[in-house]
């Protein structure tokens, strides 16, 4: 099932096209402000030979994207208390209902945080220089191959260097704001690393910035960090996860979804 129509649905058309017109332009003013920002933390970045302490760099990043989202309007709720504190290895796994995963994600890294992208973000205006000057991951999913070798190289980098890797294990964004099945990737580079699984749910970014939508409405996130699980003691029987373990979690994911989207709904009528 969908989710409900728009919030401009049944005002007033002027109004509507005012606020057309604000969401418009306060989302100009946030492409500025990412592109004037990213500029100049990618300099420094440079000036240091990409030197920058994640200490440092974890907090400039998460004012960046709380920033942002305050330009359009967005506000950012917390409905419990992170389990992201410090660093440690760590696989992090979101629903990936729009592309304000890319902003919300970033406002609750931790340090050493590291991210995978399609290798197609090279195409993707100021978001490329970013994902090259962070050093984050690029895999090709067309060539199986080097897919599964690079997933296996950032394992290793989680394990050694105690990397918290963010991950939507949908595979690709939701048509209809539910969350779709899981693909096992996450749960093998958690496994292979001997890392924790750490479920984090957001509602309402479907929403504000639905597939297709190049502006985001005003509204609220509210996101939930579910209790972090191990899926060291849930291996099949030939040593990999085990599907049970994975389809609790997203059973796990769905339900929290759903209860913070009620919250949502309540909020919108109160």
């Amino acid at each position: 099932m969908g989710r409900a129509g728009s919030s401009l649905d049944g005002r007033d058309p002027g109004k509507s096209s005012v606020m057309v017109v604000i969401m418009f332009f306060r989302a100009c003013a946030a492409w500025i402000f990412i592109a004037v920002y990213w500029i100049v933390v990618l300099i420094i970045h440079l000036a240091t030979l990409r030197g920058i302490p994640d200490e440092w760099l974890a907090p400039m990043i998460r004012f960046w994207a709380r920033t942002v989202l305050w330009i359009v309007g967005i506000k950012l709720e917390s409905v419990n208390e992170s389990t992201l504190q410090g660093r440690a290895p760590r696989v992090v796994i979101v629903n990936h209902q729009s592309a304000l995963e890319l902003v919300w994600g970033a406002a609750i890294i931790p340090p050493g945080f590291l991210a995978i992208g399609k290798k197609e973000i090279i195409y993707v205006p100021v978001m490329n220089l970013i994902w090259w000057g962070l050093r984050l991951i690029r895999i090709d999913r067309s060539n199986h191959i080097k897919a599964v070798a690079a997933l296996s190289g950032v394992a290793q980098e989680i394990a050694r260097n105690k990397r918290s890797l963010f991950v939507a294990p949908e595979g690709t964004r939701s048509r209809n704001g539910e969350i779709g099945p899981f693909k096992k990737g996450a749960f093998r580079i958690a496994l292979e690393a001997g890392a924790s699984i750490h479920p984090v749910v957001v509602s309402g970014a479907y929403d504000l910035l639905p597939r297709g939508r190049f502006v985001p409405r005003k509204g609220t996130l509210r996101i939930r960090f579910l209790p972090p699980v191990s899926p060291q003691s849930s291996r099949s029987p030939d040593g990999s996860v085990s599907s049970e373990f994975i389809e609790k979690v997203r059973s796990d994911m769905i339900a929290c979804e759903k209860e913070l989207r009620s919250r949502t709904d309540r909020a919108s009528f109160s």
